[in-house]
């Protein structure tokens, strides 16, 4: 990419996809966060983009040959799978036969955005498949994992009548193809699903994820989503 047809978006704040991998410094896979990296600035000599990861701190710089494109409204689409692993982040190309197929790669930003922007009532919940479809495009899909054996132990989920809380995965489909994964912790005795906050001390989730958190909980049969956040202390800010 000419990373020149960035230069509008220099000083915003974008989304990237493929969602970056987290490995904790005990070699364990951490759920994926939809963090959102600043892109402070194009440098020269040689010509690539820095950016830096606003939850964390952890930056990154990237060559054109790394980034595919920009998609509305704030998706940075790379050609590149980032891992990050304790202060350090690694970078490994995406190829023909590996990871992510390229065409795949370049339609995720529109999936995600057409969930981003639905209402709960274009989905609908086939409970014995655990499973959400959108009206407008039956190939798209959510499915809902049963919930993890473990107790979560994070503070925020435990402050409902019923103290039990699990994390639950959901994996967003595009026909049979899994395309992204995201955790939600099911709360006050599987009564809310609420995506994971950016941290146990950042109480905050973004749009997207407010938008999704509303759309998975039409399996409740409630629309006591924003009691559920207010009463976790999460906030909405992107």
């Amino acid at each position: 990419m000419n990373l020149s047809q960035l230069n509008k978006q220099v000083g915003t704040n974008l989304r990237l996809r493929p969602l970056p991998i987290r490995i904790g410094t005990d070699g364990v896979s951490l759920p994926q966060i939809d963090d959102q990296w600043h892109l402070e600035r194009i440098l020269d000599k040689p010509s690539r983009i820095r950016l830096i990861n606003i939850a964390t701190g952890h930056f990154i710089e990237l060559q054109p040959d790394n980034v595919r494109e920009y998609r509305s409204p704030d998706f940075l689409i790379l050609r590149c799978q980032l891992t990050i692993k304790g202060p350090n982040i690694k970078i490994e190309p995406i190829t023909g036969n590996q990871g992510t197929p390229t065409d795949q790669l370049a339609e995720t930003a529109v999936i995600m955005q057409k969930i981003g922007t639905s209402s709960p009532l274009e989905w609908m919940y086939y409970d014995p498949e655990a499973t959400y479809s959108y009206k407008k495009d039956v190939n798209l899909r959510i499915k809902r994992h049963p919930p993890s054996s473990s107790q979560f132990s994070e503070p925020w989920a435990h402050r409902f009548p019923d103290r039990t809380a699990h994390g639950v995965k959901f994996t967003i489909l595009y026909g049979s193809t899994p395309i992204e994964d995201h955790f939600s912790v099911e709360v006050d005795g599987s009564r809310c699903y609420i995506p994971f906050p950016r941290s146990a001390q950042d109480l905050t989730i973004n749009s997207w994820q407010y938008s999704f958190g509303k759309i998975i909980n039409i399996a409740n049969g409630t629309h006591d989503f924003d009691r559920y956040l207010r009463g976790a202390g999460i906030v909405v800010r992107d």
